[in-house]
């Protein structure tokens, strides 16, 4: 493959979700975040490496949330957005709450952030504690509403653990919340007030595929599977499997740079607003039989505040057919565009 791109790109084979062998092109920019208030956009990084092939998680894989969706995956219906950092209070100064709303055209998620909180007994039965002071917050899973209950008998509560079995708060009963902890990130539109309360968990990075939201799309994994099928997809699988954003951050369709982001609260020195970079590229791919050009779109925006970087990552798949197409040489150009960054 001859990259012509100031990218970092590979070609890998590929199983679609109709078990069809593919090659999948993949595209990987990695750009520098603005600092807050700055009037400079996202700039390209001097360095550029392809993430990782294999999702990585925060620690154990069945312990801990995912935070990066492998670079692997099926390409997406349209553009996935996962944000990685902390939340920070304004200033880095002490407080008790604060919120954070990132925004990147027309995919938006909000949050409010509240410092470590406990149940205590109350005349009307367990009730929040008062929120402690902090200075930020790691934004991840862990702190949003969920947990794992071994063996619970609701079907409710098996569904808010299966949403997110890493998180925080969730109880089997009323009595067993006593002195238990809540989350520090939840919904403005579902703040918690009963220990009865199962909100959907208020995250911002990629969700796990092994947990509820996805599985629920990743089809059948029966006897009949197993004997007939395996390793390959199953019939019954569902494309939507393979988008791994929180709720918000999906966008229907493929983004193509210069949407607006804006992120607040995940900058102790205040919002940070740019416009996503806009890049285009094309796959020429050769064969004994013809020359094809293919545009790619863009798979995930990935925004990482701890780094202060920007992973774009654009995706093309081609279905290859044994004896007709076989590739010869694959070149990808980056486009010519008078809005690119």
């Amino acid at each position: 493959m001859n990259n012509l791109t100031p990218f970092a790109a590979t070609c890998m084979p590929f199983m679609t979700p109709k078990n069809l062998e593919a090659a999948l092109i993949v595209v990987a920019g990695r750009f520098d975040l603005p600092e807050p208030r700055s009037r400079v956009g996202a700039s390209i990084s001097e360095h550029q490496i392809l993430p990782p092939l294999e999702d990585e998680y925060h620690g154990e894989p069945s312990r801990s949330s995912l935070k990066r969706d492998g670079l692997g995956s099926c390409p997406r219906s349209g553009t996935d957005v996962h944000v990685c950092g902390e939340a920070w209070t304004l200033g880095g100064q002490p407080a008790t709450e604060t919120v954070v709303e990132v925004r990147v055209g027309p995919c938006k998620r909000r949050a409010v952030v509240y410092g470590d909180r406990y149940w205590r007994r109350g005349l009307a039965g367990p009730r929040p504690s008062a929120p402690l002071p902090f200075e930020r917050v790691s934004l991840t899973y862990e702190r949003s509403f969920g947990g794992f209950i071994d063996g619970a008998r609701r079907r409710a509560i098996r569904d808010a653990s299966e949403r997110n079995p890493v998180g925080e708060g969730l109880v089997p009963s009323f009595t067993s919340a006593v002195d238990r902890a809540l989350p520090n990130i939840e919904d403005p539109n579902q703040l918690i007030q009963s220990p009865s309360d199962l909100p959907i968990p208020a995250g911002f990075g990629p969700i796990a595929r092994h947990w509820g939201p996805r599985r629920v799309f990743a089809g059948t994994y029966d006897d009949a599977w197993a004997t007939k099928h395996a390793p390959l997809w199953p019939a019954d699988l569902d494309e939507r499997f393979f988008r791994a954003a929180s709720p918000g951050l999906q966008a229907p369709e493929h983004l193509v740079g210069g949407e607006p982001v804006r992120l607040v609260g995940l900058h102790p020195d205040g919002t940070i607003e740019f416009a996503l970079p806009r890049h285009r590229f094309l796959a020429k791919l050769r064969t004994a039989a013809q020359t094809l050009r293919l545009p790619l779109a863009l798979d995930t925006v990935a925004i990482d505040t701890t780094e202060m970087a920007l992973t774009m990552i654009w995706k093309r798949q081609i279905i290859l057919r044994p004896n007709i197409f076989i590739l010869e040489d694959i070149i990808i150009r980056m486009l010519r565009d008078r809005s690119s960054t």
